[in-house]
């Protein structure tokens, strides 16, 4: 999970290291804050998005990266994150673009840690956004009601039309009367399109992630 801390500070005039669509910066910002109430990592939320593990948090803790939310993907936040439109992003959210002061990543054994500074009418807001690493050693145990219903699935031909992760988790909490997280799902996939099973394929399809059966 990422968490926000923010303190005021003096501005002082220097050149800004990152200049970049107030837009942009805002949808990020409100992603970052909108993933807790929502119960999701932003790992969960790239797989919802049918992209790799570190697809959000890459542009959440590099705003040099270029790679942004996508207007189809902007269209489906809201759902992912319970929220509305005006959550993500606000109405009164301003046109142009906001310079961004002192940015530094910090990898430590612990975390990652993105600070970077902003400036309001009177003040410079420093802001940190910070993410705990997995303990060494440490993995998630088997769903194994839930493996056992996309074995299910795959022989019933429900895969054999490729398909992403929201469609399958949305499949699923329609149809299971057993509770699951997004994490456990994207385990499961995972261990039947291992070699040890060899049941599920990925390929890309128009940018997403899909699992078909091999």
């Amino acid at each position: 999970m990422i968490t926000v801390s923010k303190y005021r500070q003096r501005k002082k005039v220097q050149k800004p290291d990152v200049i970049m669509s107030r837009m942009d910066y805002v949808i990020i910002s409100q992603v970052v804050k909108l993933l807790q109430p929502a119960i999701l990592t932003d790992e969960e939320l790239s797989f919802l998005l049918g992209k790799p593990n570190n697809y959000v948090f890459s542009f959440i803790m590099d705003p040099s990266d270029k790679r942004r939310f996508t207007e189809a993907q902007l269209d489906i936040l809201p759902f992912l994150l319970n929220c509305t439109y005006s959550d993500l992003i606000p109405n009164d959210t301003p046109s142009g673009e906001i310079q961004l002061f002192d940015t530094n990543r910090i990898e430590s054994k612990k975390e990652t840690t993105f600070v970077h500074s902003i400036d309001d009418a009177t003040n410079r807001i420093r802001i940190t956004w910070k993410k705990e690493k997995l303990k060494s050693g440490s993995f998630r145990r088997n769903n194994e009601l839930l493996i056992s219903s996309l074995q299910t699935w795959i022989k019933a031909g429900y895969f054999n039309k490729g398909r992403n992760g929201l469609e399958i988790c949305t499949a699923l909490k329609h149809s299971c009367k057993f509770t699951f997280s997004v994490s456990d799902l994207e385990k499961s996939l995972k261990v039947l399109s291992g070699k040890r099973r060899q049941l599920l394929d990925k390929k890309i399809v128009h940018g997403m992630i899909n699992y078909f059966a091999t």
